[in-house]
This record gives structure tokens, sequence and C-alpha cells, in this order.
């Protein structure tokens, strides 16, 4: 199910990083990873120093694609050009990937919207599953144990739903991940507190996401992993990031309906606020994911 993904490149030394995390996937069926470096227009407009950059960009590659070549998986390295979040999505569409693992700097939304961020970007836009490594999270791992982590990485999830198609979608997503190792997931809807006006109704929405969130706790448990339904009544990105404290969970999923940069700033998507938070690895899935 994992067995060919791709990375984007900066070039920074933080891929690295991302590259100790990622081979641990391993022990998932990873057989190739794909890293990709896109050039934006305005750096390859004249040969010689097209030519020049590439030369660079490719010797980069490879010295990062040792990392994964030394644990017996295939490297194949790429250089694009153009907007970089779209030339990635058609290529992993064009490959057939897997699954895209990128690193993030977790910007504010401002200023995301300001300079703009890949990882947002890809999260938005792409139907492949986006698995987003904070490179905070990834310093804090000494590089030894970063692969112990991916190894891990299905352990103990938790999944946050709100009801909608794409909490569908997550879950069944889930499922499918039980033959990549899931053994736990604890499944949870936060009741931001802002909508009850009053102790009966706060009863009311409480039995209600009772009855949802166990349901698809055993729809987890007909997969073959242990399942937890949680309702909490706050905060919605407060209490995802708590309860995956709590729980010391090894990765967070959710569904994400690719709203517009504009139109997220605008509205608030607790999707994209734990993107730019989590304290774990974050993997989203968007509502049209091609693996569903």
């Amino acid at each position: 199910m994992l067995d060919k993904i791709l990375v984007p490149i900066d070039l920074s030394t933080e891929n690295e990083l991302v590259l100790n995390f990622v081979v641990g996937l391993k022990s998932m069926g990873l057989k190739d990873i794909h890293l990709v470096h896109v050039l934006g227009v305005a750096r390859v407009s004249t040969r010689p120093v097209k030519d020049e950059i590439q030369g660079q960009v490719a010797e980069r590659l490879s010295e990062i694609g040792k990392i994964a070549e030394e644990n017996g998986i295939g490297v194949h390295n790429e250089i694009l050009e153009g907007k970089v979040d779209d030339e990635i999505i058609d290529f992993a569409e064009h490959k057939n990937i897997s699954m895209i693992v990128t690193g993030s700097h977790g910007k504010s939304a401002i200023n995301e919207i300001l300079t703009g961020s890949v990882s947002e970007g890809l999260a938005r836009k792409s139907k492949i599953p986006i698995l987003v490594l904070h490179y905070d999270y990834l310093k804090k791992i000494k590089k030894e144990a970063l692969y112990k982590k991916a190894v891990d990485l299905f352990k103990k999830v938790l999944i946050t739903i709100d009801f909608t198609d794409v909490s569908k979608v997550a879950i069944d997503y889930s499922s499918k991940l039980v033959k990549a190792g899931l053994k736990e997931a604890i499944i949870l809807h936060s009741i931001d507190k802002k909508r009850i006006e009053s102790n009966e109704e706060k009863l009311k929405l409480l039995q209600k996401c009772k009855e949802k969130t166990e349901k698809y706790a055993t729809n987890l448990e007909e997969a073959g992993a242990a399942a937890t339904a949680i309702c909490r009544i706050g905060v919605p990105l407060k209490e995802i990031g708590d309860l995956a404290e709590e729980e010391d969970v090894s990765l967070i999923i959710t569904g994400s309906q690719g709203k517009g940069i504009f139109r997220e700033f605008a509205s608030g998507s607790v999707s994209m606020k734990v993107l730019r938070s989590a304290s774990r690895p974050l993997m989203l899935i968007q509502e049209n994911n091609k693996f569903i």
C-alpha cells in the first residue's frame, strides 16, 4: 500500500531529517522513493543558468538520496519546472505515488498567505494522502531514532472527525492502513463549546456524538484494529492537541476538504490549523482521495 512515495526536496539540510524518518517506512512495504525538486520559472530563464542550476540540484538530490539507498530503497531523482505544488501533484498522479511525505515549518495562516506553503498547497489539492512532518518535531529526535518513529507510525493513531463526508473517507482509508500496521485508533470528535447554549443541548450533542463515533470505531474494529471513540467539548484544535499528548499517539489523521487559502483563512479550517500546529506526524486525507 505504501510501496512508492514522493518526497519534495527544497535542498535544505532539513530534508535529510525527513529522509532519515522515511526510510523506516520500508517495514511497511516501501520500495521506491521519488525525490522531487521543482525549479521556479524565474530561476531557469536562460540556458547557461538553467544547466548550472540543474547540475547543482542533481548533485544535492544524489547526496540526500544516499540515505535511502543505504537502506535498500530505490531512489529516483526528479527535477521539474513550474509551480511547486502543481508540478508535484501532477507528477505524483502520473507515477501512481502511494503517499507524499513533506516537511513543514508550520507557518501561521497569515504567513502562509503572504509567502506560500508547499505543504498546505499539497494538502488542499492532492488526491493522494499527504504525510506532514514538522521540522521542529524531527529536530527533537536523535537521527538514529527517526527510523524507529516511522516503523511505529501506525502503532497508535488519533483520527479526528467532524461527521462530514470527508470523515468517512478518513475512516475508510484508516481501515486500509491496518494492512500497513495500524494497530490502535482513537476516534475523536470535538464539539465546539461556542455551539452550546444550555446543559440540555450539551447532553443531546454528546449523545449524538457518542452514537456516531462508536459506529466509526466499529468499522475500524471490523478491519482488525482496536478502536476507541471519544467525544469532547471545548476548542477543537486544543482538544486534538491535548488528546494527542495525553495518549502519546504516533500519528494524527484528519480529513481535508481542500478549501482555497482565502476561503480557509476567512472561515477557519480545523485540518489546516492542525497542519500548522501538530506536534506529531500528521496525515491529511482529501475528500476525493484516489485510494478510496
